[in-house]
């Protein structure tokens, strides 16, 4: 179990460790970390951990000497969570879901590029179908978690059955900054959990043809948050969503800062 102490250690990304490999690199990273992967290099050791979800799932995400393990009392105490406190996977280039990418607590994904789903995403589901609202990117009972940036295309094969990117079941999450696409469900769904928020996405359609589905989807859950969104067609937005949704209250929004007390930056 993480001390508080131990997660207000600075972050950074580290210098390069003298061994090309993930054993490496998790030896020399502090607490909390910042792990960059460029074309699924990694940019610190220049070893090689992959373009698919699974891989980066084990590999960097659930290898706990990379990101370790917290718990509610990690959070517990802190007013304010930002880079004292979250870990940080950051991704440069396309990637390929054969899984959904599921993300833990306290955790942000930044993407510059795109996360598409592979052409074994739904053989690899169990009992042949994925989860009611599972996304590309998954946030399943998490807490204090981001996705901020890149492009989440859940639509490139006709028979892939998830959103881009879904919340069940979490708190004080945010999705912010990207641009998704999917023909089931949503784009981006919400179920469950509270104090969760949506803003500055584009969600739905593509240049060939209309969106097939809702763009963003709230269901069963409290204080979810949707602003400055645009619900897209083909040929452009349909409409834009600039109001709160859903039992929020709080109207304000400061640059980078999110109205759960969450700042990823």
């Amino acid at each position: 179990m993480l001390s508080l102490t131990a997660l207000a250690t600075s972050v950074g990304v580290l210098a390069v460790p003298t061994q090309g490999s993930v054993a490496a690199l998790s030896s020399s990273l502090r607490t909390p970390a910042t792990v960059a992967v460029q074309d699924g290099f990694l940019v610190s050791t220049g070893e090689y951990v992959g373009v698919y979800s699974s891989a980066l799932q084990r590999r960097l995400i659930d290898n706990t000497s990379v990101f370790p393990s917290v718990t509610p009392d990690s959070w517990r105490n802190v007013s304010l969570v930002n880079s004292s406190v979250l870990r940080y996977l950051e991704l440069e280039g396309n990637y390929l879901a054969d899984v959904p990418l599921q993300l833990p607590s306290l955790f942000v994904l930044k993407l510059n590029g795109s996360l598409s789903d592979a052409a074994n995403l739904t053989s690899n589901a169990p009992g042949g179908a994925w989860p009611r609202f599972t996304g590309l990117v998954t946030l399943n009972d998490t807490t204090f978690t981001a996705v901020e940036g890149g492009t989440y295309n859940a639509t490139v094969h006709n028979a892939t059955a998830v959103q881009a990117i879904g919340v069940l079941n979490s708190f004080h999450t945010t999705v912010r900054s990207v641009r998704a696409n999917s023909q089931y469900a949503s784009a981006i769904g919400i179920n469950g959990g509270s104090a969760n928020e949506i803003t500055r996405c584009e969600c739905g359609g593509d240049a060939a043809r209309m969106s097939p589905t809702r763009g963003i989807w709230t269901l069963a859950t409290e204080q979810a948050c949707v602003r400055a969104c645009a619900v897209c067609v083909n040929r452009g937005c349909l409409f834009r969503l600039r109001a709160v949704v859903s039992s929020c209250m709080y109207t304000t929004y400061p640059p980078f800062i999110c109205m759960w007390n969450l700042t990823t930056s």
